[in-house]
């Protein structure tokens, strides 16, 4: 389908490219003001589209296949993978999912999508939709769940590429489960691609904070035994964020604790300051 987004801004009955790929996406509506910092979560008019990675193909000699593929977000390093993300859009409003009162709503947003408009209308029932999702936890877990790509960006630093070495993993550091509260659930897959990647290099395990070995201080029982901490909160990552294994730190239980002991929580080098030897 072919989509023409407005090239003039002051046009409010067309949407332009960044608002396009968000409506599209069932993100937020964005701003085109820095405000200083983003909102999370994202919420409207609460964050700025630093840029989009699109795949381009040329077609003819005015018009190209342009596939969204990530997503920055001004003052957040990470990208959302929109590739995943509109997938999951699109399998989530076809799905058995959609109450009986956005029946409606979905059918006038996919009409809109299958005729290639890029008319403001879009961006309302967009807003309808998220309405729906944001208060379905079920709805929201599958919609937001991380991209199952990690980036190592050390191995492709190693390895002199100039591109992050990228590798499919299923991954979701965000699902939220309804307990007495909504948890974060952390990924087994991304702790054991950082633990292997530290032993790889290291030839064991043990705390990046404090050096403490559970191995050597427990034996056969304390092997392999560390947890994994990411730097970013995971309260504030982005939907379908992109992991990088940079993001994650190997630290023992004691410091681990430290960290997180107070708001906000430590930084790996703020918690390096404080620890005395």
């Amino acid at each position: 389908m072919l989509f023409r987004p407005s090239l003039n801004p002051n046009d409010r009955s067309k949407l332009n490219l960044p608002q396009l790929v968000a409506a599209l996406a069932l993100l937020p509506d964005s701003i085109r003001e820095d405000h200083g910092r983003a909102v999370y979560p994202l919420r409207p008019k609460g964050y700025v589209i630093s840029s989009i990675t699109f795949d381009v193909e040329l077609l003819g000699a005015d018009t190209a296949l342009c596939t969204p593929l990530r997503m920055r977000i001004l003052h957040d390093g990470g990208e959302i993978d929109l590739v995943s993300r509109l997938q999951r859009v699109g399998q989530l409003l076809r799905s058995e999912q959609v109450p009986a009162d956005k029946i409606e709503v979905v059918a006038s947003f996919l009409s809109l999508v299958e005729k290639g408009s890029c008319s403001s209308q879009l961006r309302v029932l967009a807003d309808h939709l998220l309405q729906w999702v944001e208060n379905d936890s079920d709805a929201s877990a599958f919609l937001d769940a991380p991209s199952d790509i990690v980036i190592d960006e050390a191995a492709a630093v190693e390895a002199g590429v100039t591109a992050p070495a990228v590798e499919n993993m299923t991954a979701d550091e965000t699902k939220r489960k309804l307990r007495m509260h909504y948890r974060i659930d952390r990924s087994r897959a991304i702790r054991r691609a950082k633990v292997n990647q530290f032993m790889g290099k290291y030839g064991g395990v043990y705390c990046e904070n404090c050096s403490f070995d559970f191995g050597k201080r427990y034996g056969q029982r304390g092997e392999g035994f560390i947890e994994v901490h990411h730097a970013i909160p995971l309260a504030i990552l982005l939907p379908n964020t992109v992991t990088r294994l940079s993001d994650l730190f190997l630290l023992c239980a004691n410091c681990h604790r430290m960290v997180h002991r107070q708001r906000p929580d430590l930084t790996p080098n703020e918690l390096k300051r404080i620890t005395i030897l």
